[in-house]
């Protein structure tokens, strides 16, 4: 047959081979795409996420982001057993990380809970995913970072930041690492 597929390490095919695209398994279940429409399949290739989104991001612990063209500007929270959790509309949508998903209206970013309340004001001018427990927020063409509250832990004095790994973050200051 055409197409892609997965195979187990015995070589033994799980996800048949009808899909033009399979992502790689992350929180157990993958992306697949047919044609321009995503879903997703569990380990054993049950498709447990319809193939009837435009666009998804990976499912991040229980949750992930999807997008239908046809819903004008509307993104859904869905979890792993196809609950609509939320239908938020806005001009575009992270990943949910640790509950949280950033999301942009007019050109501001917000934090907000899987439910679209807000728990950051509508300030920043750019984010970074969480990691360790903060993301990196811009704002005014600095970066700082913010706690899974929404309270400002590190000033935005920074010209570039990283990701924490292992408690520490390399941040730009300056001309100076």
């Amino acid at each position: 047959k055409d197409g892609i597929s997965s195979i187990d390490t015995k070589g033994n095919v799980v996800i048949d081979y009808k899909y033009d695209e399979v992502g790689r398994f992350k929180n157990g279940l993958a992306q697949v795409r047919i044609g321009k429409k995503y879903g997703f399949v569990d380990k054993e290739g049950n498709e447990v996420i319809p193939i009837e989104y435009d666009a998804v991001r990976d499912f991040e612990n229980d949750y992930t982001v999807a997008r239908k063209k046809s819903d004008d500007n509307k993104y859904y929270i869905i979890s792993k057993n196809n609950e609509i959790i939320s239908c938020i509309t806005c001009d575009n949508m992270g990943s949910v990380e640790n509950g949280l998903v950033p999301i942009r209206y007019d050109e501001q970013y917000v934090f907000a809970d899987i439910y679209g309340n807000p728990i950051t004001d509508f300030k920043y001018d750019g984010f970074q995913t969480f990691s360790e427990g903060l993301a990196a927020i811009l704002i005014d063409g600095k970066w700082g970072f913010i706690n899974e509250s929404g309270d400002v832990v590190i000033k935005c004095i920074y010209d570039e930041v990283g990701d924490f790994s292992e408690g520490k973050v390399n941040a730009l200051y300056g001309d100076r690492w």
